[in-house]
Formats: structure tokens, C-alpha cells, sequence
């Protein structure tokens, strides 16, 4: 359905690979509470509390540490399903999905910011040095960029500060850069344009002329800047996917409006649309920076179906309030959440210099 969302991993005895990239197991830099629970309590509490967010995320953290569960067959057909193993070793895609689970059961913050550095680092581009006496296709390139930015950027809406240091984020946007097709949010492109007013960016959508080159570009913004350029914002599946809202506002006080999109994706299964899902991008008008990004809608078509949605208010200049639906079924929100788990938390947000980030007092 959603290939956001879908991973595809094969072991190494070096490292995990994930979707063509790979996850260094060993001396990994997850951040881990110093009371770390030993692996034998890390079973026996995920085994006695499989719906709690912070078993899941102890889970995760053990298996990107690189440590041997003894329940990792149970956690692989809970989190994968399929046949449950009995072999210590975890199935790499177990890191990911321990994060996923996590996301779906909890809009707690310090839970999702340690679920969410887990999904970061989980999907994080990096560039796999050549094996001895192996020079073709080499140095190769691991990681899923897509899921990367937008669980960093969940990060930095959660948190307020990104989850990496400055040349962390350089590797890895070098490596995600060699891999054909991917452009960064926020990447600036060499295609003048003109912005809309003023003071109002232009907004521009995919080529919707069935004669016209799919893919030429996806969803963009023209800032108010001199000699201004074309600035991508969000990818275009070419169809099935639409901007569905525009809204301007002047959030930093800067003069310059800024732009508030609702992006929306349809869900593709046999060639049939089985659902979909919306994505809030604000974009300052002046940069093209994106001041957040995240889910804010999903849909499910079938016996399994249903609607989770966020609803997104405007409360002030730099100010943002999410709100979940007053009434909604708690299993269909937790089946969409986990399929989906790009979703921003409900809350107010405030905006400081790395973009909105949710805050706990109103």
C-alpha cells in the first residue's frame, strides 16, 4: 500500500541492511536511559505490557545495540507477523517496527522523542565503505531517505532541536544525495520563478498535462527573494496525490507570509485506491525552509477501515494548535497510526529557530 512505509531488510555479518541500506548494529549512538533494564527484564516487561509504548521502545533499543532477546520470536510475529522464531537473533526490521509500535500506542513526548531518535537512526542514509578487493558499485549506499527526513523532522516538531549534530546531518544528507531520484525538502533548485506577491511565495503543483514529463517536479514554493528559485517541498507519485489547501500567514514577523499546505496522497493497492493520507507542510516565504511537516490525516478503506484526523488551528503568529477528534474509535486509531506512523501529536506548537516544536503548557 503506502511504500513510505514498507522495509525490506537482509542481514549482513557486519551490518543490518534496510531497503538497500544498512545499520552499523555495533557501538551504536542510541541514546539510552542509564538505568537500561537487563535484556532478561526487557522480555519479561515487553511480554507482560505488549500495548506499552516504552516496552516497545526498550525492545528496539536493545536490538540496534545489537543485543540477543530471548522473546525476539515473539516480538517478530507481534510487530511482523508470520511464524514466530525461536533464534536470539533479531530480524533487523524489528528496529523499525519496534519504533512504529511505539508511535501508535503513545502521544507522550519523552516516549515519542525516544521512539522517534530510534526511527531516525533506524533510517538514517549512510555511505558503506568497499570490502576489500571490491571496487564495483562502490562505496554503496544504504538508508531510506524518505522515511529519514520525515521521522527527523517528527523529531524536531517533537523536541525542538534536531536529533544530530552538524556533521552527523552532513554525512548523512552526502549520502542520501547519491541516490537517484531523491531530492531533499528544502532543496533549491536553478529554475527562476516569481513569487506570488510581494510578499506571498508562489506555490506550485506537479504537471497535471498527461503529455507532460511524471515527475518533472513535485510540490514547490517560490520564496519572496531576489532572484528567486524554484524550492521543493514535498514529491509527487504522479497521480493519486493533489494539494488540497493553501493558507497564508506571516508567522515570524518577518513581513513575508508564510504558507501552510495540506498535501494529500492516495493509498494504491492492485491499482486500486484503498485509502489516503494528508500531510501538513508549512513553508517560510522567505527561505522555502519548512518550519514542520508531518501526518495529519489517514483513511482506510475495507473491513478494516476508518478515519483518524488532526485538526490543524492557527492560535497566533508562531503559534499552532493540533487537535485529535473529539470521539474515535481507539483500535482504529491505533491500526492507522501504526500503519502510519508519521502522524504529529496533538498539542500546541510554537515556533523557535529549528521550526515548530510541540510544547506542554498551553
Amino acid at each position: 500500500m503506502n511504500h513510505r512505509n514498507e522495509y525490506v531488510i537482509l542481514p549482513t555479518a557486519a551490518t543490518t541492511i534496510l531497503f538497500g541500506w544498512s545499520i552499523a548494529v555495533a557501538g551504536s549512538a542510541v541514546s539510552r536511559p542509564a538505568s537500561a533494564a537487563s535484556d532478561d527484564a526487557v522480555c519479561t516487561t515487553w511480554s507482560s505490557h505488549p500495548d506499552d509504548a516504552a516496552a516497545w521502545i526498550d525492545v528496539g533499543e536493545s536490538l540496534l545495540a545489537g543485543k540477543r532477546l530471548s522473546c525476539v520470536g515473539a516480538v517478530q510475529q507481534r510487530a511482523l507477523g508470520g511464524a514466530s522464531s525461536t533464534d536470539a537473533a533479531a530480524d533487523p526490521r524489528l528496529v523499525v517496527a519496534a519504533a512504529r509500535e511505539a508511535l501508535a500506542l503513545t502521544w507522550a513526548p519523552e516516549m515519542r522523542a525516544r521512539a522517534l531518535r530510534l526511527a531516525v537512526d533506524g533510517t538514517r542514509p549512510r555511505l558503506i565503505p568497499c570490502p576489500p578487493k571490491h571496487v564495483d558499485d562502490c562505496p554503496s549506499v544504504s538508508g531510506d531517505p524518505d522515511a529519514w527526513s520525515t521521522f527527523r523532522a517528527l523529531f524536531i516538531a517533537e523536541t525542538g532541536a534536531p536529533p544530530e549534530a552538524a556533521a552527523s546531518l552532513a554525512r548523512s544528507r552526502e549520502a542520501a544525495a547519491k541516490l537517484s531520484g531523491w531530492v531533499e525538502p528544502g532543496t533549491s533548485s536553478t529554475e527562476a520563478c516569481t513569487p506570488a506577491a510581494e510578499n506571498r511565495p508562489a506555490v506550485d503543483v506537479p504537471p497535471t498535462d498527461p503529455q507532460a514529463n511524471c515527475g518533472a517536479h513535485g510540490y514547490r514554493v517560490c520564496p519572496v527573494a531576489p532572484k528567486a528559485t524554484w524550492v521543493h517541498i514535498e514529491k509527487t507519485y504522479c497521480e493519486h496525490d493533489v494539494l488540497k489547501k493553501a493558507t497564508y500567514a506571516d508567522e515570524n514577523g518577518d513581513g513575508v507570509e508564510d504558507a501552510s499546505l495540506w498535501i494529500r496522497y492516495g493509498l494504491m493497492s492492485d491499482e486500486e485506491v484503498v485509502g489516503n493520507i494528508t500531510y501538513l507542510d508549512v513553508v517560510d516565504g522567505r527561505t522555502g525552509r519548512n518550519l514542520i511537516h508531518g501526518l495529519v490525516a489517514a483513511t482506510a478503506t475495507g473491513s478494516d477501515g476508518g478515519a483518524f484526523a488532526l485538526t490543524a488551528q492557527r492560535i497566533g503568529p508562531g503559534r499552532l494548535r493540533l487537535k485529535a477528534p473529539a470521539k474515535v474509535d481507539h483500535a482504529t486509531e491505533v491500526r492507522l497510526r501504526r500503519a502510519h506512523p508519521e502522524f504529529l501529536a496533538p498539542g500546541a506548537y510554537v515556533l523557535g529557530p529549528n521550526g515548530f516544536h510541540r510544547v506542554t503548557s498551553k
